[in-house]
């Protein structure tokens, strides 16, 4: 049977995974509870409330970051955009699970939901996001924390079942590692295509710079061909011009020298 129904089968059976998650939801959901948690949990589970600085983050390190963290923050988002449309638009129509509270008895329901209830697409866009910036920089690995204390929320405030955001969780961290895998592998790639074409330029000048000793023709820089010939020039023009005074010089004397007397 599908898993809209009530966890209590009429005939008066009860699946133990079905009766432990609800256990669990009535525990968490009203039991383990208080004034300061009945605060908190609604302000974490709700992205209305941190949606804009986590825009002005990422914006900023478009912007200002390098070009590994820009590539890093595209990926994150794939990953984020791929768990969200499994979850919502994939999963959660197959199974059709009902919400708690159109479910459980009593349960305290602190924010609005709509759709279906597994998986949870909070906990999926979540640890999607957070296992891969985990695995990419291990100084984010504190974004776990946060994915966790996101999919407890859910349960806090009455709108998913713990094997809800469980497998939303699953589904996410298995996805944020698929992008990390592959970003890693990309990066490799990339970065030994770069090494190769570095390596073959290295030794294109090498080669090039053979041929012009064993020619004898050094393999100089253009403006310094350019100083040298400048150079030369005026050395010829030096020459020339002492050549000059120096035939006109010669050319004084023998004008001033007497005529032997025959």
């Amino acid at each position: 049977s599908r898993l809209g129904i009530s966890v209590v089968d009429r005939g008066g059976g009860m699946s133990s995974w079905l009766a432990w998650d609800e256990r669990m939801f009535i525990l968490l959901n009203q039991k383990w509870t208080s004034p300061f948690l009945d605060v908190v949990m609604p302000f974490l589970t709700d992205f209305d409330h941190w949606r804009i600085p986590v825009i002005v983050v990422l914006l900023l390190a478009l912007a200002k970051g390098k070009t590994e963290a820009r590539i890093a923050i595209l990926f994150a988002i794939l990953a984020v955009a791929l768990a969200d449309q499994i979850s919502s638009s994939g999963i959660k129509p197959l199974f059709e699970r009902l919400r708690p509270f159109h479910v459980v008895e009593d349960t305290r329901k602190l924010v609005g939901a709509h759709n279906y209830s597994f998986p949870s697409s909070h906990a999926a866009n979540t640890f999607a996001a957070a296992t891969f910036l985990a695995l990419r920089f291990a100084r984010l690995r504190w974004l776990l924390i946060l994915a966790t204390l996101v999919a407890y929320s859910r349960v806090y405030v009455g709108v998913h079942y713990p094997f809800d955001v469980i497998g939303g969780a699953a589904l996410g961290a298995a996805i944020g590692a698929t992008f990390a895998a592959v970003e890693r592998t990309s990066r490799i790639r990339m970065e030994k295509w770069l090494s190769f074409g570095k390596k073959k330029k290295r030794v294109t000048d090498a080669a090039a710079d053979d041929g012009s000793e064993a020619s004898g023709t050094p393999n100089a820089d253009p403006d310094s061909d350019t100083e040298d010939t400048k150079d030369t020039k005026d050395a010829e023009n030096a020459a020339k011009r002492a050549a000059a005074k120096s035939k006109a010089g010669g050319a004084k004397r023998d004008s001033s020298d007497p005529k032997p007397k025959d």
